[in-house]
Protein backbone atom coordinates (compact mmCIF):
# COMPACT_ATOMS: atom_id res chain seq x y z
CA UNK A 1 0.00 0.00 0.00
CA UNK A 2 1.49 3.58 -1.15
CA UNK A 3 0.40 6.59 -0.03
CA UNK A 4 0.85 10.60 -0.93
CA UNK A 5 0.34 13.03 1.57
CA UNK A 6 -0.62 16.62 1.20
CA UNK A 7 2.53 18.65 1.85
CA UNK A 8 1.39 22.55 0.90
CA UNK A 9 1.56 24.44 4.31
CA UNK A 10 -1.35 26.67 3.39
CA UNK A 11 -3.57 24.13 4.35
CA UNK A 12 -2.42 24.53 8.07
CA UNK A 13 -5.81 23.75 9.16
CA UNK A 14 -6.09 20.25 8.54
CA UNK A 15 -3.90 17.76 10.44
CA UNK A 16 -2.98 15.00 8.27
CA UNK A 17 -4.60 15.12 4.40
CA UNK A 18 -3.49 11.61 2.02
CA UNK A 19 -4.47 9.68 -0.68
CA UNK A 20 -3.95 6.18 -0.36
CA UNK A 21 -3.11 3.81 -3.69
CA UNK A 22 -4.94 0.55 -2.94
CA UNK A 23 -5.34 -1.94 -5.95
CA UNK A 24 -7.47 -0.02 -8.81
CA UNK A 25 -8.34 2.75 -6.59
CA UNK A 26 -7.15 6.02 -4.69
CA UNK A 27 -8.72 6.64 -1.03
CA UNK A 28 -8.39 10.36 -0.36
CA UNK A 29 -8.77 10.75 3.76
CA UNK A 30 -8.40 13.61 5.54
CA UNK A 31 -8.22 13.90 9.62
CA UNK A 32 -7.76 16.82 11.71
CA UNK A 33 -8.20 17.10 15.67
CA UNK A 34 -8.49 13.48 15.92
CA UNK A 35 -11.59 13.45 13.50
CA UNK A 36 -12.38 11.91 10.38
CA UNK A 37 -13.21 14.58 7.59
CA UNK A 38 -13.32 12.91 4.72
CA UNK A 39 -12.88 9.29 3.90
CA UNK A 40 -13.80 8.66 0.21
CA UNK A 41 -12.57 6.72 -2.87
CA UNK A 42 -11.71 7.76 -6.70
CA UNK A 43 -11.02 5.58 -9.62
CA UNK A 44 -8.29 8.12 -10.57
CA UNK A 45 -5.85 9.69 -8.43
CA UNK A 46 -6.65 13.10 -10.17
CA UNK A 47 -10.39 12.51 -9.38
CA UNK A 48 -8.82 12.04 -5.29
CA UNK A 49 -6.95 15.31 -5.83
CA UNK A 50 -9.70 17.23 -7.97
CA UNK A 51 -12.19 16.36 -4.57
CA UNK A 52 -9.87 17.73 -1.98
CA UNK A 53 -9.38 21.00 -4.09
CA UNK A 54 -13.15 21.14 -4.36
CA UNK A 55 -13.75 20.39 -0.23
CA UNK A 56 -11.35 22.04 1.22
CA UNK A 57 -9.89 25.12 -1.42
CA UNK A 58 -12.98 27.41 -0.20
CA UNK A 59 -10.91 27.89 3.13
CA UNK A 60 -7.26 28.98 1.34
CA UNK A 61 -7.19 32.53 1.66
CA UNK A 62 -5.36 32.50 -2.01
CA UNK A 63 -7.28 31.00 -4.52
CA UNK A 64 -3.78 30.71 -6.70
CA UNK A 65 -2.42 28.14 -4.04
CA UNK A 66 -3.14 24.72 -5.18
CA UNK A 67 -2.66 22.09 -3.25
CA UNK A 68 0.99 19.93 -3.39
CA UNK A 69 1.36 16.25 -3.08
CA UNK A 70 4.28 14.50 -2.49
CA UNK A 71 5.03 11.39 -4.77
CA UNK A 72 3.46 8.02 -3.45
CA UNK A 73 5.91 6.15 -1.24
CA UNK A 74 5.86 3.30 1.27
CA UNK A 75 4.91 4.76 4.61
CA UNK A 76 6.07 3.11 7.87
CA UNK A 77 3.88 0.62 9.43
CA UNK A 78 3.55 2.86 12.43
CA UNK A 79 2.49 5.85 10.78
CA UNK A 80 -0.09 3.58 8.91
CA UNK A 81 -1.30 1.87 11.68
CA UNK A 82 -1.41 5.26 13.64
CA UNK A 83 -3.86 6.98 10.91
CA UNK A 84 -5.66 3.63 10.23
CA UNK A 85 -6.74 3.54 14.06
CA UNK A 86 -7.96 7.00 13.62
CA UNK A 87 -10.20 5.69 10.10
CA UNK A 88 -11.53 2.74 11.98
CA UNK A 89 -12.66 4.33 14.84
CA UNK A 90 -14.86 6.63 13.34
CA UNK A 91 -16.21 3.97 10.21
CA UNK A 92 -16.95 1.03 13.03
Amino acid sequence: MQISILVTSIYYFLDFAFIISDENNFRLVVIHNGQLLTDKTYKTVKGAKIAFFRIYGYKVWSEKIKPNWSDFYNPTAEWLNDRLKTIRQHTG
